[in-house]
């Protein structure tokens, strides 16, 4: 279970990222942090989901109520829009039991996580294209597992998001920057809307992980702590950038 301790030890001891970096950590850290993200996850849902499927039905009904008025413009009859409605409403219903929204939190989990890692490995191997004056070679294998282990931070905050959204008892409780933003002030402007949706990549946890990954690289290539720092950060800010422009080019 030394894969395991390594997810707490490089909390105050940047140096493990050097023997995780040479060790076979990659595929039963990565299952670690699936498991445990999906279960904070589902059971912040699950142990609040009165309140859950309580704002959702409100917000079905508003949703109800717009789509009546678009289907009204259109050459429809009473009975075709009626039953357009009852469609919407039993997928809706559907989409937000219990039992779906566990497979959805397990299936992105099992499906998407991993593509998600392997996509920010990608990105973050630009670090040593970035600085190439700097001659240190890129080890694939040994980013990807530093990446997993900075990853640490982000557990830490599903749980105490868990924790809080029980306390709280509100299942939609989080801490990303989002949150400064009411949706009700931006939601008739989609460059606010662009700004929200970028804010919501953005929370504490999030950085402290990049944070963590600058000192893994440094420790594990011995890259230059300086560069490091400004490549990890210049291509996360690179992908609010393009997380903005995707929404305002395909959601506005």
């Amino acid at each position: 279970m030394d894969f395991l301790k390594k997810f707490f030890e490089v909390l105050y001891n940047f140096d493990a990222f050097k023997e995780i970096s040479n060790r076979n950590y990659i595929l039963p850290s990565m299952l670690f942090f699936i498991i445990s993200t999906i279960t904070f996850n589902s059971l912040k849902i699950y142990l609040n989901y009165d309140k859950y499927r309580e704002f959702m039905l409100n917000q079905m009904d508003n949703n109800l109520n717009e789509i009546k008025k678009n289907l009204k413009k259109q050459d429809l009859t009473p009975e075709e829009i009626q039953k357009r409605l009852e469609n919407y409403k039993n997928i809706y219903l559907a989409s937000i039991s219990l039992e779906i929204i566990i497979l959805s939190e397990i299936a992105k989990g099992i499906f998407i996580q991993p593509v998600i890692f392997l996509i920010q490995a990608l990105a973050f191997s630009l670090i040593f294209f970035i600085f190439s004056k700097v001659q240190i070679k890129l080890d694939f294998k040994k980013l990807f597992s530093i990446l997993i282990y900075s990853k640490s931070p982000i557990i830490l905050g599903s749980f105490i998001v868990f924790v809080l959204s029980i306390v709280l008892k509100n299942p939609f409780f989080s801490l990303n920057f989002s949150n400064f933003i009411p949706y009700e002030f931006v939601s008739n402007n989609d460059y606010l809307k662009a700004l929200r949706n970028t804010l919501y990549h953005v929370e504490p946890f999030s950085i402290s992980s990049l944070i963590l990954l600058s000192f893994g690289i440094n420790k594990a290539f011995e890259f230059p702590f300086k560069n490091v720092v400004y490549g990890v950060f210049i291509i996360y800010f690179s992908f609010l950038i393009l997380n903005a422009l995707f929404y305002l080019i395909f959601f506005k």
